[in-house]
């Protein structure tokens, strides 16, 4: 029984977390100036869904049944992803085009230690 309480929010954490690794690939390929619309798409239906579904669970399941653990986590959970989409919105205009320096090239003889 208890596994199946924690099963939504494992769910929408899970989900959360492949939108967070979208997200980035999102933003990798807009500092590249590549064609993203095809990850974009995908990266807003896991970051809104679980969002959605976390808020459905919040208000008609968890707190109706008094589950405040379930409450204080999934707020907490909901919180953290609400924050990472806000800042990668904010961040949205400033990364196209800017790429990290290039790294300085190896040595030709690399050392190898014992």
């Amino acid at each position: 029984a208890g596994g199946m309480m924690l099963w939504p929010l494992f769910g929408a954490t899970n989900q959360l977390l492949a939108g967070l690794a979208l997200m980035v690939a999102t933003f990798y390929l807009w500092r590249r100036n590549k064609t993203i619309a095809f990850l974009a798409i995908p990266t807003l239906v896991m970051m809104l869904m679980p969002c959605w579904a976390m808020t459905y669970n919040l208000i008609f399941d968890w707190i109706p049944g008094g589950n405040w653990l379930l409450i204080g986590f999934g707020t907490g959970i909901l919180a953290l992803q609400v924050w990472i989409f806000v800042e990668g919105l904010l961040i949205w205009n400033r990364v196209r085009g800017v790429l990290e320096p290039e790294l300085p090239p190896l040595p030709a003889e690399v050392p190898v230690s014992a």
